[in-house]
């Protein structure tokens, strides 16, 4: 028997907390946030085994990220 687990965690901006600088940090990766105008980068993380981030086929190019580390 297979056995799930799901974790969900909020982000508030009021609280000083950035969405995009924990998917830049769980993803070991170099991402941009328009909203605060600043680079979030975790690029040189290692202990990032694996990594992907989905979007949807319409998605601008601009979101879809090259520098993501590949093993």
């Amino acid at each position: 028997m297979a056995i799930y687990h799901l974790s969900v965690k909020t982000f508030s901006r009021s609280n000083g907390q950035s969405a995009t600088a924990a998917v830049a940090y769980r993803a070991g990766a170099k991402i941009r946030c328009d909203h605060e105008r600043r680079d979030h980068d975790y690029s040189k993380k290692r202990d990032v085994i694996h990594s992907e981030i989905f979007l949807p086929p319409n998605a601008p190019n601009s979101l879809k990220l090259a520098n993501i580390p590949k093993l």
